[in-house]
């Protein structure tokens, strides 16, 4: 609709939310608490970002798009929908700034305990990776995909603000959470590697990068449980 594939751009967004964003961020105030809430780049460094990423994405848009045998299709957006993105970014970075300094804590609702964190990290990325391409699979209407989403979006913003904002949340909450959501990825990494469906070319090693990954997360986790003292 649109121009836009809506199940997918809906299931990158909680995707890149989640894994790119909100859980290295989470990690790395976890293991360096000195620095939470403090600009890791200055002046220079945000222009260089800006710079870079906004080069990456012109060369995508004029030299990336669909292949279809030896024929590569660019996508090129209506200018709208880069106007439209453009403004919507700068809109979050308004209110990430005005928000900055304000928080609601909750306190009246019961809170989960730690493993029920983990698991809803792990389900929530389960959900989202798997619903959308199961319910295109089985040629469901795309506004059913759609209201399906939006409903696990309903949830995660009622996570969000009676569990993860509640006022008796630990450091061992949040781990669980980031723990849960991450092994999700790193138990499909051996199906990635030597499933039937597999591609052998892009996908070697994969296993080798889970094994890693496991190894890392859960000495982060011995890390960060230990300097708060459990």
């Amino acid at each position: 609709y649109f121009g836009v594939q809506w199940p997918w751009t809906i299931m990158f967004m909680l995707y890149h939310g989640t894994i790119s964003t909100l859980i290295p961020i989470a990690i790395v105030e976890s293991l360096w608490p000195e620095h939470k809430g403090v600009p890791l780049l200055g002046r220079k460094g945000l222009t260089l970002t800006i710079v870079g990423i906004s080069l990456v994405t012109t060369w995508g848009l004029m030299f990336m798009g669909t292949q279809e045998g030896d024929k590569m299709i660019p996508y090129y957006p209506n200018p709208l929908l880069l106007i439209g993105a453009s403004a919507t970014v700068a809109l979050f970075i308004w209110l990430a700034r005005k928000c900055s300094q304000s928080r609601t804590s909750i306190s009246k609702t019961p809170l989960f305990p730690p493993i029920i964190f983990g698991t809803i990290g792990f389900l929530f990325q389960a959900s989202n990776l798997l619903a959308p391409n199961i319910l295109a699979e089985a040629t469901v209407y795309a506004a059913v995909t759609v209201f399906v989403q939006f409903i696990e979006v309903a949830f995660v913003l009622l996570f969000v603000f009676y569990q993860i904002y509640h006022q008796n949340t630990t450091k061992r909450h949040i781990v669980s959470l980031v723990f849960g959501s991450i092994l999700f990825f790193i138990l499909l990494t051996p199906i990635s590697e030597f499933g039937e469906t597999a591609n052998p070319d892009p996908t070697q090693g994969m296993f080798a990068v889970g094994v890693v990954s496991l190894i890392l997360l859960i000495m982060w986790r011995r890390v960060v449980l230990r300097n708060e003292g459990g």
